[in-house]
């Protein structure tokens, strides 16, 4: 007897089953359609608000979640009918809950002298952080560039006064800017 059933198996051919036992089946991002046998299962894509993640036997396609934008999602568009998509926040919003999202949030605004840290987006708000200390007015460049033309205006101020003390004359404020430029009292001006 055993051996008969052996040779049924072998002689009977095996129908429409193929790879990874996908046989009656419709490919992800379809259904089974309306009329549709294990013989002849006439697939048919789902909708564009519907998806189908593996090879099925299902008469209708999963249903999209719902992006209600009263509740401030995003409308989405699908277009992969193997996914299900996740709703997502609009812009300047946030999820209320990390594990499963229900609504959106306005992202937080920082007290007064905080900032922000780290800009939020659709599932983190923003993080706040003590505003940095305010740079002071010093700049060592400043000191750096400012040291030698401070030393050329004592220099200069120094040389006037020599020279007036030579030709015993008191210097005067004129002629300390005269000398500063490069001028004498006694040049005429060009017009």
């Amino acid at each position: 007897m055993f051996t008969l059933l052996v040779l049924v198996y072998l002689v009977i051919p095996n129908k429409g089953c193929g790879l990874n036992d996908n046989c009656c089946k419709c490919p992800p991002g379809a259904r089974l359609g309306d009329s549709g046998t294990c013989e002849d299962p006439q697939c048919t894509p789902c909708e564009n608000d519907e998806y189908m993640p593996s090879y099925n036997r299902e008469r209708i396609c999963r249903l999209q979640p719902y992006c209600d934008p009263n509740l401030n999602f995003e409308i989405r568009h699908y277009y992969d009918l193997t996914k299900r998509h996740t709703c997502r926040c609009k812009k300047g919003f946030h999820c209320s809950n990390y594990d499963f999202c229900l609504q959106c949030i306005p992202h937080s605004t920082c007290e007064k002298d905080y900032v922000a840290i780290s800009l939020g987006n659709h599932t983190h708000d923003v993080e706040c952080g003590p505003r940095p200390d305010r740079p002071s007015t010093f700049n060592p460049m400043l000191l750096l560039c400012g040291i030698p033309v401070l030393a050329v205006v004592v220099g200069m101020v120094v040389i006037c006064t020599k020279q007036c003390k030579r030709h015993n004359l008191q210097p005067s404020k004129e002629s300390i800017k005269l000398s500063l430029f490069g001028l004498s009292s006694n040049s005429q001006s060009v017009a």
